[in-house]
């Protein structure tokens, strides 16, 4: 639905896209969008042209944290900032790189809390940070940026444990880029 209105083909960027399942949605959904998958990992790479041949040109493996994207006019961010070690400079370079639209979907409470949830096989940690309302809000302003916070439809935004003393919720923050 924050999609109506933007008229046009437009390029969206999927920052973490892990195999593709955000590009299924589309697909399904039948949106004129130029759709470009961008994870840090090879392996979810590899998968998802695998599952989705088509992305072949579509597939970027980068580090949001280290590597600015190029310009797009819409960001979509689901479940990735908060496995970040750090917040910034990734969510600057997603601000300064999207033209109209910004949808992310993270951990987000009145502080920013971060953990580090180690499991036994694992050979490194694995980040499950949580950010405040106000940092986030925040950057979207410095950024000209409205937002609208709302309730993640999945989790109903309600308190999970994730293990470890780690409790969670989940939040959509919606950024439309001042005219």
């Amino acid at each position: 639905e924050h999609y109506d209105g933007l008229g046009g083909t437009q390029r969206l960027d999927d920052i973490g896209c892990c195999v593709g399942q955000f590009w299924k949605g589309l697909k399904q959904r039948q949106f004129d969008i130029e759709y470009y998958g961008i994870d840090v990992e090879s392996r979810y790479i590899n998968t998802a042209l695998e599952i989705f041949p088509e992305l072949r040109d579509h597939l970027i493996q980068m580090d949001i944290t280290r590597e600015i994207p190029d310009d797009s006019q819409i960001t979509v961010v689901s479940a990735t900032l908060e496995h970040l070690p750090f917040l910034y400079p990734a969510l600057d370079h997603i601000l300064k790189t999207t033209e109209k639209l910004v949808l992310i979907r993270t951990f987000l409470g009145e502080h920013t809390s971060k953990s580090i949830f180690m499991k036994k096989e694992a050979s490194s940690p694995y980040y499950i940070n949580q950010y405040s309302f106000g940092e986030i809000l925040e950057s979207f302003e410095l950024h000209d940026f409205e937002t609208k916070v709302l309730r993640d439809v999945y989790t109903d935004s309600m308190p999970k444990y994730l293990g470890q003393g780690i409790v969670r919720t989940q939040y959509l923050v919606i950024g439309n880029k001042k005219s």
